[in-house]
């Protein structure tokens, strides 16, 4: 694994995250497309569901129509052993029918649910969001310090070797959630001392790609994500593995 800390190249993981998160933006499908799909999911299984009901109602109808054949004939004395052995499994046959049915109405209630929510989920805006597509969110962060040096060169205080830095930061970051198992994203930073031209660490630009990597969701490993890319990465302490966030530029792992 190569970190990234002082400058801004491209390395080959970058590359790599960003050919994805291209990928992403103009492969998969928008979410508006996704609700609309769900949308007719939903119109179909409502057709099955309003199917499967007229299914049972009639088959209950022929149920309470036997069981009452039944009733009449016992009550009437004309009622043989045979005959009333066929009525029983006639109507042991329908109960076993009803039964199934009414395990497929539950299991496809629930599903329509679950589509229904989706649907909802995709449709709805959050209150304050002002996104031109609700399948993207940004964020930005602008942070500004001022640092004080004194006697920080030979620890003598005979020397004059004061030094007073002013730093700014400021990053701006977009994610794209194409489904809800692959999302990209994607982070701009500009660090530089304050009113410089170019950044104090970097010595190819002020401005650079901090993050840009591709989330993954592979739907035969439940629970497993992957991320492809340049990414900000923070294992305990952080002291071999973290973003350095004190550092002005931060660190970034390919």
């Amino acid at each position: 694994m190569s970190t990234k800390s002082n400058s801004y190249r491209l390395r080959p993981g970058l590359m790599a995250g960003i050919l994805a998160l291209v990928l992403v933006f103009f492969a998969a499908a928008p979410q508006e497309a996704e609700a609309a799909n769900l949308r007719n999911q939903v119109k179909v299984m409502q057709d099955e569901l309003e199917l499967l009901r007229t299914t049972l109602d009639s088959v209950l109808e022929d149920l309470q129509a036997l069981r009452e054949g039944m009733k009449a004939q016992i009550s009437q004395g004309a009622k043989n052993e045979a005959s009333a052995t066929e009525h029983q499994k006639q109507i042991e046959s329908l109960e076993n029918k009803v039964s199934k049915l009414r395990k497929v109405l539950l299991k496809k209630s629930k599903h329509l649910k679950k589509l229904k929510k989706r649907v909802k989920r995709l449709e709805k805006k959050p209150e304050g969001r002002y996104d031109l597509n609700p399948s993207v969110s940004t964020s930005a962060d602008v942070r500004a310090r001022g640092e004080m040096r004194n006697n920080h060169t030979d620890l003598s205080s005979d020397t004059s070797d004061r030094q007073t830095d002013y730093n700014q930061r400021l990053r701006f970051g977009l994610v794209y959630k194409a489904t809800d198992k692959v999302s990209a994203h994607i982070t701009a930073q500009d660090a530089r001392a304050f009113g410089s031209e170019l950044s104090p660490s970097a010595d190819d630009g002020e401005l650079g790609l901090y993050e840009g990597y591709v989330s993954l969701e592979p739907p035969m490993a439940k629970g497993l994500t992957v991320d492809i890319g340049r990414m900000g990465l923070a294992y305990g302490s952080g002291m071999l593995i973290g973003t350095d966030d004190w550092s002005n530029t931060g660190r970034a792992f390919d």
